[in-house]
Formats: structure tokens, sequence, C-alpha cells
């Protein structure tokens, strides 16, 4: 597992989208995308970590991973925090980049910042598709849809909007990362991206919002479904 560089919170040399906020002439395609699955957090009031937190007999953390795998992605990068330790040993991730975040206890900013600043400094990587582990959804066919409109449509993010509300899937390109890197507390991605509409496109589904799991409520109306 790997501890993040807290210090490493520096701009961006390699650009994926556009060169200014008003040209799309210099666009270039996506090269390498990376998966970052956060998994650090222990929701609102559960007893464990939620990558933990079962929903018909699979951890939130296993059925996260079986979907991700059959993404076209280049890599995969969970960032873990609470209870890490419990998490890693339950799952096989010999396939991932597994990052620890000591910092998880801030916010939801924190992991993100971890699994960018991880993705930097490791470089190559131009995108990343970022989900949250409370999330049961993000299947391939959605990530390719996300990935074709970042092709079709230039932009420097392209955010899931089930109807009328965004979710997870993000697919977040390289230029904003250093924007993400200073954030604190819980600076929720979908408000950051809401605050910069001129940063975003979209993939519109007629569908409703899948589920996410964070407090226990959550978690026996599923079980029960």
């Amino acid at each position: 597992m790997i501890l993040p560089d807290s210090s490493a919170r520096t701009s961006v040399l390699g650009r994926i989208g556009v060169t200014s906020r008003s040209s799309f002439e210099e666009y270039s395609p996506l090269s390498e995308i990376a998966a970052l699955i956060l998994a650090a957090d222990r929701g609102i009031d559960l007893p464990e970590a939620t990558a933990l937190q079962t929903v018909r007999g699979r951890s939130l953390l296993a059925s996260a991973l079986e979907r991700v795998r059959a993404w076209p992605v280049d890599r995969i990068v969970v960032v873990l925090g609470a209870d890490e330790e419990l998490v890693g040993s339950r799952h096989d991730m010999g396939d991932c980049t597994v990052i620890v975040d000591p910092e998880w206890e801030e916010g939801t900013a924190s992991p993100l910042r971890a699994g960018l600043d991880h993705l930097l400094r490791q470089g190559g990587v131009t995108g990343a598709v970022v989900i949250d582990v409370g999330q049961l959804a993000s299947d391939a066919e959605t990530v390719g849809r996300l990935l074709d409109v970042a092709d079709e449509q230039p932009s420097w993010a392209v955010v899931t909007k089930y109807r009328y509300k965004w979710d997870a899937p993000y697919l977040i390109g390289i230029d904003i990362w250093p924007q993400l890197l200073g954030r604190e507390g819980d600076s929720q991605l979908d408000k950051i991206l809401l605050a910069h509409p001129d940063w975003v496109q979209e993939l519109r589904l007629d569908e409703g919002r899948p589920p996410r799991v964070s407090t226990r409520e959550e978690l026996l109306i599923l079980n029960r479904s």
C-alpha cells in the first residue's frame, strides 16, 4: 500500500483537454485513463468502513471492483482510509494500486486528493474516472459512453446526469486536478463541478440516480429489496 505525499500540491504540465476555456481547437483525445475508487470513508453512522458493508451478500468494495475491472481503463487505483488493514485483508486487489489516505477523516476532499496526487506523481495518466465505493452502479457501458463524450465534446470533465441530478461516474481531466488538490473538508466533487459549468460536458441518462450507501437505514433498505 502507498501513502500519499501530502506535499505534492503542484501545477501540472501535461494537458488533456483544451489550452483555454474559449478555444477547443487544440483539444487532444484522452490517452491513458485510470479508474479511481474512493473507498476511504465510514459513512454517517456505519460501524465499519463503507467498503466493508454488504449488500445481497457482497461487500460494496467487492462489487465495485467487479464492475471497474470491466471498464475500458488502463489502471485501477483504490483509496482506502477507515479500517484500511481490514479492508485490504478481505479483498483481492492484486491488479490495483492501493493508496492509504491517513487524512480520510477530514472529509470527502481528502481521498480524492490522495488519489489524484498519486496519479500526478506516477505520470502518464491524463484522465481519471472517479466513483465512490458506496454507489451501486457505474457499469462498463456507462464509462465507455463517458469516454465517447470526451472524444466528441472537448471539455475538462464529463459528468453523468441521471435525469435531473449529477452523480458518479465522473471523468476528470488532468487540467483541473490542481484545482481539486487544493480542496479541503467535505468538498463534494459534484458541487465543485456545478460551480464551474464551463469545465463540464454531460452524459445524460434517462434513468434515476443509482442507490448509495452512507447510512445504516440505506443499507437496510437495499438488503430488503
